[in-house]
C-alpha cells in the first residue's frame, strides 16, 4: 500500500522549506528512524527521518527546490511492482488542499528531472509551488539594461525551476547562461556545465596614483563584487524569515528603550581571577548572561511573552543567545540559566555557538527562549538598539566596554565603563519596570560576587 510523504513543519513559524539534498534514492528500502533527506529550515539546515517502512517509489521534490509545509514530496510503498499511479494523483489533489488550507500557493506540475526515477503510470512529475505573480512596478527610474541569454524571449529568461535555484545558489547569472533545452530553456546541465568567461583584468593605476572612476568596492556576505558590477544574493529561508519576523516585530509591538552605563571593573578583576583557574575561560557575555538571569528572577513581570489576550508570565528563565551565522542570524538558548554556574553557562553557550555555526542546532536547542541578550561589544560597538524576538517582552543590547575618565574629589581617574540597552514590548513592561530591572541589572554587574551566592 502506497504512503505519502509530506514536507514536515520542522519549526514553529516554518511555513516554506529546501529539500537541500536527498540521502537516499528511488528503489531504496526505507526503515522507521532512517534518515531521508536535509531540509533547509527558516532557522537551520534538518536531517529529516523517516517514520515509515516501504520502497522510496517516487520522488516529486528534488534536491534543492523549495516545498511548502504539507506538500507531497515522496510516495512510499510496501510492494515496489505496485502500480501507484491512481494513489500518486489523489495525493497530489489532498497535498493542495493541505497547502492551500494554510494559506499557502497550490503546488503545480513542473516536468520531472532526468534522475526522478521511473515511477509507474503517466503520472510521472515533481511538484513545486508555482511562483507567486510580480507586484505592479512602483519605481520610476529606468531599469538597468541585460544582455539577452540564448534562452530569453522578450527580454525574459527561460529555465526550468531547478535551474533557476542552482544559478542562484551557485552564484551565476542565469542571463549568462547559453540554453541547450527546447526553444533554447535553460536546463539542469547548462548550469552544470557553465563555464563563466575570463574577467578582464582591471586597469592600473593612472601615474598620477589616482584611483579609477567607477564604483567602489564593498563587501556583501564577506566577499567583494567586481568593479562595476553589481552582486545580486538570493535570500535562503533564514534570512526571509529574518526579514519578515523583525518587521512584523518592529511595526507590530510598541518598542521603547532605555540605557543604562555600567562600571565593568570589578567585572573584569572577578573574570580575571576565575580565568586563572585550570579549564576556566569565562567571557563578559557569561558574566552578563549569569546577572541577567538573577535580574529576571527578582523581576518576573520582564520575563513574560504577549499573546494577545494575555500575558504569559514564564516558569523558567530560558536565555536566547544572538549569534551570527553565515547567511543569518539564530538565537540558541541556554535553559534554566539562574540555576546553573558559571563554569557550565560558559560551557553550554560555547558548544551552543559552535553548533549554530556549523548548522547542527536541534530544534529544541533553539525553539522557545523567555528573553533575548544580543552582544556587539566584539565588534567595536558602542551601544546600539537591538528589536525583541516575538513573543518575548525584551532584549537586552550589550555595547563594549569604554574607558572612561571621571574625578575622584578632583582626581582625574579612568574606568571600564559598559552600556546597556533594554528593548521592552510597552504592552508588557512599563518604563518603571524596565528602569527597575536594569538598575538591579547594574548593581549585579557592578557587584558579581552576588553572582556567587
Amino acid at each position: 500500500m502506497p504512503t505519502s510523504m509530506l514536507m514536515p513543519s520542522l519549526s514553529p513559524t516554518m511555513e516554506e522549506g529546501v529539500l537541500a539534498k536527498w540521502l537516499v534514492k528511488e528503489g531504496d528500502f526505507i526503515k522507521p528512524g532512517m534518515m531521508l533527506c536535509s531540509v533547509e529550515t527558516d532557522k537551520t539546515t534538518v536531517d529529516y527521518e523517516s517514520m515509515d517502512e516501504g520502497f522510496l517509489r517516487k520522488i516529486l521534490v528534488p534536491g534543492g527546490t523549495p516545498a511548502k509545509v504539507n506538500q507531497l514530496i515522496a510516495i512510499l510503498s510496501d510492494d515496489k511492482d505496485e502500480d501507484i499511479s491512481a494513489y500518486l494523483e489523489k495525493a497530489v489533489k489532498k497535498s493542495q488542499e493541505m497547502v492551500a488550507s494554510k494559506g499557502g500557493a497550490q503546488p503545480a506540475a513542473v516536468a520531472a528531472p532526468a534522475s526522478a526515477g521511473n515511477g509507474s503510470g503517466p503520472a510521472s512529475a515533481s511538484y513545486a509551488p508555482a511562483p507567486s505573480r510580480a507586484p505592479a512596478a512602483v519605481a520610476t527610474a529606468p531599469e538597468p539594461v541585460m544582455h539577452a541569454a540564448a534562452g530569453a524571449e522578450g527580454g525574459r529568461v527561460k529555465a526550468s525551476p531547478l535551474a533557476r535555484k542552482m544559478a542562484d545558489d551557485a552564484g551565476i547569472p542565469i542571463q549568462n547562461v547559453p540554453g541547450s533545452g527546447p526553444n533554447g530553456r535553460i536546463i539542469r546541465r547548462d548550469i552544470e556545465n557553465y563555464k563563466p568567461e575570463p574577467v578582464a583584468k582591471a586597469e592600473a593605476k593612472p601615474a598620477s596614483g589616482k584611483a579609477p572612476s567607477g564604483p567602489v568596492q564593498r563587501p556583501l556576505y564577506g566577499s567583494l563584487a567586481p568593479i562595476g558590477q553589481t552582486h545580486d544574493i538570493p535570500l535562503n529561508m533564514m534570512r526571509k524569515t529574518i526579514g519578515r519576523r523583525l518587521l512584523e516585530s518592529s511595526q507590530g509591538i510598541p518598542n521603547f528603550y532605555v540605557t543604562v552605563k555600567v562600571d565593568m571593573g570589578a567585572v573584569n578583576a572577578l573574570r580575571a581571577q576565575l580565568n586563572r583557574a585550570p579549564g576556566y575561560k569565562l567571557s563578559v557575555n557569561d558574566i552578563i548572561t549569569k546577572a541577567t538571569s538573577f535580574a529576571l528572577r527578582e523581576f518576573p513581570a520582564v520575563n513574560s511573552s504577549y499573546h494577545g489576550d494575555f500575558i504569559r508570565q514564564n516558569a523558567n528563565i530560558d536565555i536566547c543567545i544572538a549569534v551570527s551565522i553565515e547567511g543569518g542570524l539564530i538565537t540558541p538558548i541556554v535553559r534554566d540559566v539562574d540555576q546553573k554556574g558559571l563554569g557550565l553557562i560558559s560551557s553550554e553557550i560555547k558548544q551552543l555557538v559552535a553548533k549554530a555555526k556549523a548548522g547542527k542546532l536541534a530544534p529544541e536547542e533553539y525553539q522557545g527562549g523567555t528573553f533575548t541578550i544580543s552582544n556587539l561589544g566584539m565588534y567595536g560597538v558602542d551601544e546600539f538598539t537591538a528589536i525583541i524576538n516575538p513573543p518575548q517582552s525584551g532584549i537586552l543590547a550589550v555595547g563594549g566596554i569604554q574607558q572612561e575618565v571621571y574625578l575622584d574629589n578632583g582626581v582625574a581617574k579612568q574606568k571600564d565603563v559598559m552600556k546597556l540597552t533594554m528593548t521592552s514590548d510597552h504592552r508588557v513592561v512599563d518604563g518603571a519596570l524596565s528602569a527597575q530591572f536594569l538598575s538591579a541589572l547594574k548593581s549585579l554587574l557592578e557587584n558579581p560576587v552576588w553572582l556567587m551566592l
